[in-house]
């Protein structure tokens, strides 16, 4: 049997795939831990620090390393020379 999928289909799976290698998963223990996850979420309305924490990691995980801002950063740095 052939199925015919569009492009962005072929994609979306191969995004899938991508994040399920990057947590060391299956692409179906992936997609199941993905609908728990969005089950636990959407069904208390509440979420805990740690699944958090993961949920922003798993969002940021394709976005580049960026410069840390240096230990005494202020909002000075921000604003000086502004009236």
């Amino acid at each position: 049997m052939t199925i015919e999928v569009d492009e962005s289909t072929v994609r979306a799976l191969d995004e899938l795939r991508r994040r399920a290698a990057a947590r060391q998963m299956s692409v179906d223990a992936f997609v199941a831990w993905l609908v728990q996850s969005s089950d636990t979420v959407a069904n208390s309305g509440v979420v805990n620090p740690d699944e958090f924490d993961r949920l922003l990691d798993e969002l940021t995980s394709d976005l580049p390393d960026l410069e840390r801002l240096p230990p005494d950063f202020s909002r000075r740095d921000i604003y000086d020379g502004h009236d």
